[in-house]
C-alpha cells in the first residue's frame, strides 16, 4: 500500500516538476493531486529536494539501461542507431517538456544535477554506457569518434525540435508532433549518425 501511494506521489511530482521546474512546483500541489495532507506527504518525502531526486532518478533511469542494451547486442550499427533515435524521439513525444526541463535544472543548479546522478547510480550508469562505446570503437565496429561529440550531436538532433517548436511552427508552419514531420526527422537522425560512425573501410 504504501509503495503504491509512493509511486503515485512520484510520479505527480514527475508531472510538476517537468512543468514547472524545481523552483515554481510546491509540495502542496502535488500533495493535493495525490490526495495526501501536507503532513501525511512528509511521512513519504520530508522534503522538496528528496522528492525531486526521486523523480528525477525515476526519469532518467528509463532511458540509460535501454541505451547501454543496445549498443552492447549483436545488431548492426544501423539497427543499434535506430533503436536508440526510435526510443528517444517516442520518449520526446510522449513527454516534451524533458529537453527544456534538463538545461534548465542544469542552468538553476548543476551541482545538484551531480549530486543527483551520483546517489540515483546515474553517474555509474552513464559510465558503463561510455564503456560500452569505447569497447564498440576498439573493436572496430564504429568510428573512432569522440563519446562527447557522439553525445552532443545525437542528442541535439533529436532535442532541438522540440526546444525550438514555437519558433518553427511560426517559420515553418509545421508543428513538430506532425507525424509526417517525426518520421521525416528520425530518418535524417538516423543516416547523420550512421554516416558519423560508420568506420571509414565500410562507408
Amino acid at each position: 500500500m504504501e509503495q503504491n501511494i509512493e509511486k503515485k506521489i512520484i510520479e505527480a511530482a514527475k508531472r510538476a516538476f517537468l512543468k514547472k521546474g524545481y523552483s515554481d512546483t510546491n509540495m502542496a500541489e502535488i500533495a493535493e493531486e495525490v490526495g495526501l495532507t501536507r503532513p501525511a506527504m512528509h511521512y513519504y518525502f520530508r522534503t522538496k529536494e528528496r522528492l525531486f531526486k526521486a523523480a528525477l532518478g525515476e526519469l532518467i533511469h528509463i532511458l540509460l539501461p535501454k541505451l547501454r542494451g543496445y549498443i552492447t547486442s549483436d545488431a548492426t550499427l544501423r539497427e543499434k542507431v535506430t533503436n536508440i533515435v526510435s526510443t528517444y524521439t517516442e520518449l520526446l513525444k510522449e513527454t516534451p517538456e524533458i529537453p527544456l526541463f534538463i538545461i534548465k535544472e542544469i542552468n538553476r543548479d548543476v551541482n545538484n544535477m551531480l549530486s543527483i546522478a551520483s546517489d540515483t547510480f546515474i553517474i555509474e550508469s552513464a559510465g558503463m554506457l561510455k564503456a560500452a562505446i569505447q569497447q564498440e570503437i576498439a573493436a572496430g565496429h564504429i568510428k573512432n569518434v569522440p563519446i562527447m561529440d557522439i553525445v552532443y550531436t545525437m542528442y541535439g538532433l533529436m532535442a532541438f525540435p522540440v526546444l525550438a517548436r514555437p519558433l518553427g511552427n511560426a517559420i515553418f508552419d509545421t508543428d513538430i508532433t506532425n507525424e509526417e514531420f517525426r518520421q521525416r526527422w528520425k530518418n535524417n537522425i538516423i543516416e547523420q549518425m550512421v554516416h558519423m560512425l560508420t568506420p571509414e573501410e565500410k562507408e
